[in-house]
């Protein structure tokens, strides 16, 4: 697996949650409130992967055995922003509400940092045993 491969799917989310953050009431606030969730979130992606996922090295090619958890990381984040998306067009006035912006800042910044600690993961292990 190449870094290139690891790091495409956390780089779409980490893109969409900033894209996102701007079009949020609070652009400042929610921005900020993202960064620091997707450093916690990578913080954890870190634990949770390296309790989860194995790897192992054949004919001198570093591969990554399957696992659920991404499938359901991305599953649970996209529930949850289709449901903020859902009450956003429902009430459009709700963009003005700071809670609102910090909370989804927060699980927006929470899930793409959970992926990005899983591409982590993947790039440290590669560099463990490729050594």
């Amino acid at each position: 697996m190449s870094v290139k491969r690891a790091f495409l799917i956390p780089v779409i989310f980490i893109g969409g949650g900033i894209a996102q953050s701007f079009g949020l009431g609070y652009q400042l606030d929610s921005l900020m409130t993202y960064l620091a969730a997707l450093i916690v979130g990578a913080c954890f992606g870190i634990v949770l992967y390296s309790a989860n996922q194995t790897f192992y090295m054949q004919d001198n090619v570093f591969t990554r055995r399957g696992s659920w958890l991404p499938m359901f990381i991305i599953l649970v984040n996209f529930i949850v922003k289709d449901f903020f998306n859902v009450y956003l067009s429902l009430d459009a006035n709700i963009l003005s509400s700071l809670t609102f912006n910090i909370v989804y800042s927060i699980l927006a910044g929470l899930a793409g940092g959970l992926i990005l600690g899983g591409a982590l993961n993947t790039v440290r292990k590669k560099k463990t045993m490729m050594a």
